[in-house]
């Protein structure tokens, strides 16, 4: 903090105030791998037209160009 020229204090006030979004980002998204019956990380979760699917991103790997493709069709 004091390296960026911050306030040992207003960094300390910011790092409690961000823990609880991320407690709560982590837990919802554990909700939601629950849901859908997926496991690990990567994973990879779109959501299209209010619907999430998982996304095969080994299937691309070292294909980029089917990956982007994939990915568009999502749309």
């Amino acid at each position: 903090a004091e390296s960026l020229g911050l306030a040992n204090d207003v960094w300390e006030q910011n790092m409690t105030l961000s823990e609880a979004d991320l407690d709560e980002k982590i837990r919802s998204s554990r909700q939601l791998m629950r849901q859908l019956h997926v496991g690990g990380y990567p994973t990879l979760i779109a959501e299209v037209n209010g619907e999430y699917l998982t996304l095969p991103h080994s299937t691309y790997y070292d294909k980029p160009a089917q990956w982007k493709l994939a990915l568009q069709k999502l749309q």
